[in-house]
């Protein structure tokens, strides 16, 4: 409606829009529409839709800082909301990461409950050196991965763990997708496969602004992995 305007009120526009240091839109079509309009393309940037932050999820600061002090010398990361069709792929992948640090910590969060004793001894009789939250209750230095059995816990692994890889994306198959800003907002950095649904707009804005990290298979999580921990 603005560009049909008349001449005098088109002219007001550009004067007011000349007066603006710094303007953001949505999309492309925005910015566009804004030039033709008479705003500056050097002063339009492209800053996606608006939308309310999400509030960090919280923790026990004293088990925080109790098991921050326990692994302050090990590189840490998470898998998070990890289905059993995944798990395969994120021991491969801990393996090839563990190659270039070999005290790596994995923290595994399965997305749906399971039997804790049974999983660890399973991870035991693959050679790995396990335990749990619900029994040990924090990891030791022998430990290789951490069960983490807790579904309400998150927001003490996200702030433990500096790296997080956001589990089903690489398969599609979360029975409990979470989503990234998350992990963004605790300043845990992101890794995810190409499966992004039901939070592709959020992938694609992180990814936009180079605040995550996009893999593609096993190996490629592992490269990853050894790249941001390093």
């Amino acid at each position: 409606r603005a560009a049909r305007r008349g001449f005098f009120a088109r002219r007001l526009q550009r004067a007011l829009l000349t007066r603006l240091a710094r303007i953001s839109v949505r999309d492309p079509e925005s910015q566009a529409a804004l030039v033709r309009l008479g705003a500056d393309p050097a002063r339009i940037e492209v800053g996606g839709i608006l939308s309310e932050p999400p509030e960090p999820l919280h923790c026990s600061e004293t088990e925080r800082a109790s098991i921050a002090s326990i692994t302050r010398t090990r590189p840490v990361w998470l898998a998070a909301a990890v289905p059993a069709g995944e798990v395969h792929a994120v021991l491969t992948a801990h393996a090839q990461a563990q190659r270039h640090a070999h005290r790596m910590l994995l923290i595994l969060a399965p997305d749906q409950p399971v039997d804790g004793t049974e999983l660890v001894n399973e991870l035991e009789a693959m050679g790995w050196a396990a335990g749990r939250r619900t029994l040990e209750g924090e990891p030791d230095d022998e430990m290789q991965i951490f069960l983490a059995d807790d579904p309400g816990e998150y927001g003490l692994w996200y702030r433990i763990a500096p790296v997080t890889y956001m589990g089903g994306t690489l398969s599609g198959a979360a029975g409990h997708a979470r989503s990234p800003l998350e992990p963004a907002a605790l300043g845990s950095a992101v890794v995810h496969g190409p499966q992004t649904a039901p939070y592709g707009a959020d992938y694609s804005r992180l990814d936009a602004a180079r605040a995550a990290r996009a893999i593609y298979d096993p190996r490629s999580l592992g490269d990853a992995l050894a790249d941001l921990i390093a």
